[in-house]
């Protein structure tokens, strides 16, 4: 945890012995984006998880077979945000400036992931090695 500006930020905790970019999403990797106005739909075989920003960020879990499928809010609304997207095989955490703010939910969803986008986002997506 850190504090900065009267606010609390949340950091990830991971060592990391080198990051390296990839052309595709893996089921253990790390993607940072920055947009405005956005929705990524991470897929699998059985179904996704999909999160982004309009005016809020939000995650949406209803369709990952997860136990307690939920819709998550940030509180803060954002024109413009930078994310930092941790996605594991079983996991999704995703830090807000900074760790301002921070979604995480479990996710269980098989097979080879692919990655859809609507709207207007960079990203970068990373390796993890560890």
């Amino acid at each position: 945890l850190e504090l900065k500006d009267n606010s609390l930020y949340q950091k990830p905790f991971i060592f990391i012995n080198d990051w390296k970019e990839i052309d595709e999403i893996k089921k253990s990797c790390l993607l940072k984006i920055c947009g405005n106005k956005f929705l990524i739909r991470i897929v699998g075989d059985n179904g996704n998880v999909s999160f982004g920003n309009d005016d809020g960020v939000f995650l949406n879990t209803n369709e990952s077979n997860n136990l307690n499928p939920n819709i998550w809010l940030s509180n803060g609304k954002y024109e413009t945000v930078n994310l930092l997207v941790f996605l594991d095989t079983t996991s999704i955490e995703i830090f807000i400036n900074d760790g301002k703010e921070v979604i995480s939910s479990r996710i269980f969803i098989d097979g080879i992931y692919s990655m859809l986008k609507e709207g207007s986002a960079d990203i970068k997506i990373y390796k993890i090695g560890v």
